[in-house]
């Protein structure tokens, strides 16, 4: 996938299977991360519940250097057995790509690897991450139909010395 979300639009994409970002997936009107008040209205959700989140992209792309992803990734739930990630599928096999820059949010399993480096810190295959996080998260804004946990309770208090155990509360 790859593409332009409107101004206005928010939009959820679920797959049951393996997601593939292809190219750049760019707000109409993305959020400056440095002002903790912008509000821009479009927002993407992308979720695969039993698979990966993957870039694959062609290394011969001149418009795939410097990648931009806008969104709130996700890949993987707990129970499904499997070591859900979001990754570069060419990470240790393609001439430096330059950054994925993401402005969103990154949900994962297990870390996914997008480049490699030397030991200078300089890339030599892959990509290298720039990732900000969207502050309007932060104040309840998410997907819609997203999967969101925004209550907590505790279910043993801390008497003793035990450590207190949380669960998702019903609203």
């Amino acid at each position: 996938m790859r593409g332009t979300l409107e101004e206005k639009e928010q939009s959820t994409i679920v797959a049951s299977g393996r997601i593939d970002i292809t190219g750049h997936i760019r707000y109409e009107d993305p959020p400056a991360v440095t002002d903790p008040n912008d509000n821009p209205l479009n927002l993407l959700g992308i979720y695969s519940p039993n698979n990966d989140i993957r870039f694959l992209t062609d290394p011969n792309d001149p418009n795939t250097f410097n990648l931009d992803v806008h969104a709130v990734l996700m890949a993987g739930n707990l129970a499904d057995g499997f070591n859900s990630r979001v990754f570069n599928a060419n990470w240790n096999a393609t001439p430096p790509r330059g950054v994925i820059r993401l402005v969103g949010g990154l949900i994962q399993e297990y870390l996914g690897v997008f480049g490699v480096m030397n030991t200078a810190g300089q890339l030599i295959r892959g990509y290298g991450s720039e990732f900000r996080y969207d502050r309007r998260m932060s104040r309840g804004f998410s997907p819609p139909y997203f999967p969101t946990i925004d209550r907590y309770q505790v279910r043993a208090l801390d008497l003793a010395g035990v450590r207190p155990v949380w669960r998702e509360g019903s609203p």
